[in-house]
């Protein structure tokens, strides 16, 4: 299909190795990069700027809108999610989150949530929004809040922290909680780790994304789109 050799490299989500992965990748004279990550810092927006290489991003949001991206509509996502909680008789839904200051949680996922309750009657409840590290840790912290708060269901967008919050909550017989980390329309469903979560796919075929991120990137290469300004 493509003749293109492939490099991989994982920052952890460190903001730091992004940018260090960022150097290297243009060292070795890449044709273009396909980032996957969940904000762009403006350290990471300038290397874009400068690389001669063109960027794809994939899962991740650009506020401005220039930067060439694979996603998928995360605000419906979430309020497709949120609506069929509601619709199973839950009106205590916990939103749990990264950090709100990630563009991706604040201005999509967070808005879903928000929507979904305002269009099904139900007023938002500040102490029903839990924001936490990106890990099984910090979803398991929650524990006594989501108690206190007589939390029935959550939405969480992470799949480690999902997990961390479900343990938590096993005793108390709590077990519809969904991750919306991997949501898209047309959804499919999966048991992860526990039979009691379940996480909700992006895509249906995972390979579709995939092929769909490098036809953007080989698209942007031909063009020679790298003005990012």
């Amino acid at each position: 299909m493509y003749k293109y050799n492939i490099i991989l490299t994982n920052s952890d989500g460190n903001n730091q190795r992004e940018l260090t992965s960022m150097n290297t990748l243009q060292a070795k004279q890449v044709d273009g990069i396909i980032f996957m990550g969940n904000e762009i810092s403006e350290e990471l927006r300038s290397e874009f700027k400068k690389s001669r290489a063109p960027v794809v991003l994939a899962g991740s949001v650009d506020a401005s809108g220039k930067i060439p991206s694979v996603n998928i509509d995360y605000r419906q996502a979430v309020y497709s999610e949120v609506t069929n909680l509601i619709n199973n008789g839950n009106d205590r839904i916990a939103f749990v989150s990264g950090p709100l200051e990630r563009s991706i949680n604040k201005d999509f996922r967070l808005k879903g949530y928000k929507d979904a309750l305002t269009d099904a009657g139900i007023p938002y409840e500040k102490s029903l929004l839990f924001e936490t590290d990106v890990s099984y840790s910090g979803g398991y912290a929650l524990r006594e809040r989501l108690q206190k708060n007589e939390v029935t269901a959550a939405i969480v967008t992470d799949d480690d922290m999902a997990a961390g919050v479900m343990n938590s909550m096993t005793d108390d017989g709590r077990e519809e909680l969904r991750s919306c980390q991997d949501i898209q329309s047309g959804i499919t469903f999966r048991d992860e780790r526990t039979p009691k979560m379940l996480s909700v796919e992006r895509f249906s075929r995972r390979s579709h994304v995939t092929y769909t991120k490098l036809q953007r990137l080989v698209e942007v290469i031909q063009k020679e789109i790298l003005n990012y300004d």
